[in-house]
């Protein structure tokens, strides 16, 4: 499972950080052959209200965009994390939401290729950015 590291009960941050995952990947191939070795990824993104202590609502790629229309704020990349993120203002409360994007989808996806794992799995189909599946159409 390679997601959740930030999660809806917790505090904001990225989902599925690529540091986090590589370090999954490499203790996971201590015991397990790669190629039984599956990644779960997340294919949504959280929405959390910062000076709040709600769980934070989960997303599907389509709800990202239009909140990104609706607030007319642009997105940022996380290096590091390798993931997209952004703040908005609502009425009520400042949010931050942090997400899964094509981009960050294809730096998860080499680390697969890097490792040659047995393959990828995504939590709850219909929630993706749709241009992911010309990516993994290319193999892995």
């Amino acid at each position: 499972m390679g997601y959740d590291y930030h999660w809806c009960g917790g505090s904001p941050g990225p989902i599925a950080p690529i540091y986090w995952l590589e370090d999954v990947i490499k203790y996971s191939l201590l015991e397990i052959p790669k190629e039984k070795l599956i990644l779960g990824l997340p294919t949504y993104g959280y929405d959390w209200e910062l000076e709040s202590n709600n769980f934070a609502q989960a997303l599907s790629y389509s709800e990202i965009m239009k909140l990104l229309s609706k607030y007319d704020v642009d997105y940022y990349w996380d290096e590091e994390a390798a993931t997209s993120y952004f703040k908005y203002q609502s009425v009520e409360e400042e949010h931050i939401v942090w997400f899964e994007n094509l981009k960050s989808i294809k730096k998860k996806l080499d680390l697969i290729r890097k490792y040659e794992l047995g393959g990828v799995v995504f939590w709850r189909l219909g929630l993706e950015d749709e241009r992911i599946w010309t990516e993994i159409e290319k193999g892995l």
